[in-house]
């Protein structure tokens, strides 16, 4: 992952803790944009879509996320976003 899709990320990161959840989404979807196969902007536009209650379209992203993470299900993923690694 280069420098700026990183600093990308973490600014959607602090979008979706301030509750910018639209935000978060358009930033996410920039990353996309410079890098489709970005599985950490895959998976951080799945919890900020989930937390915007747009369950459908988060879970679109969450198997996209899947897809290419051989052996992490999509329940485990959500569970540390959502709850941290201790769960």
């Amino acid at each position: 992952m280069i420098v700026k899709e990183k600093v990308l990320i973490h600014k959607g990161m602090d979008k979706v803790r301030q509750g910018l959840y639209d935000e978060a989404i358009e930033i996410y979807d920039r990353v996309l944009a410079m890098n489709p196969e970005n599985t950490h902007a895959w998976n951080n536009r799945g919890v900020a879509l989930f937390s915007a209650n747009r369950s459908e379209e988060s879970l679109e992203c969450f198997h996209r996320d899947r897809s290419q993470k051989p052996g992490c299900s999509q329940e485990q993923r959500v569970c540390v976003e959502v709850h941290g690694p201790d769960g």
